[in-house]
């Protein structure tokens, strides 16, 4: 009796792209998790400029005018945000974690570029930083709704100019884009996903263990015109003082004193020039704190003759 003949099953070649991408998508979200860092900076693969910026960043904590002053800091930070994308993803993670620590002290442009490349890297490969986030939960613990916040709070800047639409309509599309790219992911990675997705449109998330709600942190937000007044707030809101100045001119709006217990520095910002390309004219100068402590809080600040005093008291929410 002959044997049956043996039969070839084919795979369609559009079903066998698909196949691969789906693996590719859950294989390069996976091994996430971070080395001891030391690890990283005896790899030869890892790139020199990381490295730099690595060992610099005790020094850049203690006098942040190191980190702005530094010639190459732009072509540094670009350069560590490109290499997140490597293939290694061993050596990917710790990439995100320079990533992370960038947030941590740019401001102005530098700062306005790390957003962009938050916003880039979750649209390309949002398994990347969910995975990076489920693998290393102390990094979550301090920097996942940082990167919403952060993302939050630039994004009718992004929207307008990269995809010339309002805000609320870009992040709704934006959003969908890249949680579509989710589908072969794990469960445990589309629920992270769903929590920064609520975070970016301002709807709560839940406790996993109380089933409590929580929401992104409230912004106050202040001007010149509040001047003097007495503001209430709570622990956990974010100042956020915005002060029209002259570009180029002698003197900027500084903080001379400041209840530092009480207050935890996030950032400054320069925005909304009154022109573009050109020498001079006006923006707006921004200060951001989050609130730690309770009780009167002060904040004195000067420019050329002025003064400003923002007057808080902060009570429990």
């Amino acid at each position: 009796m002959s044997s049956p003949p043996t039969r070839h099953i084919t795979m369609p070649k559009s079903l066998f792209s698909l196949a691969i991408a789906c693996l590719y998508l859950v294989g390069s979200a996976s091994a996430q998790k971070l080395l001891p860092l030391a690890t990283y900076t005896s790899n030869t693969k890892i790139s020199a400029k990381a490295k730099s910026f690595y060992k610099k960043i005790p020094q850049y904590k203690k006098n942040a005018d190191l980190y702005h002053s530094q010639t190459d800091i732009e072509q540094v930070t670009n350069s560590i945000h490109d290499s997140v994308y490597t293939k290694n993803s061993k050596n990917r993670a710790f990439y995100l974690y320079l990533m992370n620590r960038n947030m941590d002290l740019s401001d102005g442009s530098l700062m306005m570029s790390s957003i962009l490349a938050q916003y880039k890297l979750i649209e390309t490969y949002p398994a990347y930083f969910f995975q990076y986030m489920l693998d290393n939960p102390a990094e979550k613990k301090v920097y996942f709704e940082k990167w919403a916040t952060q993302m939050l709070s630039f994004s009718e800047q992004y929207c307008e100019s990269k995809l010339n639409t309002s805000g609320n309509n870009c992040l709704s599309e934006w959003n969908r884009k890249w949680k579509n790219k989710l589908a072969a992911a794990s469960p445990a990675t589309r629920k992270l996903a769903d929590e920064f997705a609520g975070l970016l449109s301002g709807s709560p998330t839940f406790d996993n263990s109380t089933g409590i709600p929580t929401f992104p942190p409230t912004i106050i937000r202040i001007s010149e015109k509040d001047n003097g007044k007495n503001i209430a707030v709570h622990p956990g809101n974010i100042i956020e003082a915005t002060f029209r100045e002259c570009r180029g001119c002698a003197s900027v709006w500084k903080v001379t004193s400041i209840d530092s217990n009480k207050l935890h520095y996030l950032r400054e910002d320069h925005k909304n020039p009154s022109c573009t390309d050109c020498a001079g004219g006006e923006n707006d100068h921004i200060f951001s704190w989050e609130v730690i402590g309770e009780g009167a809080i002060n904040i004195t600040l000067r420019y050329f003759d002025k003064k400003m005093v923002i007057k808080l008291t902060s009570t429990p929410d």
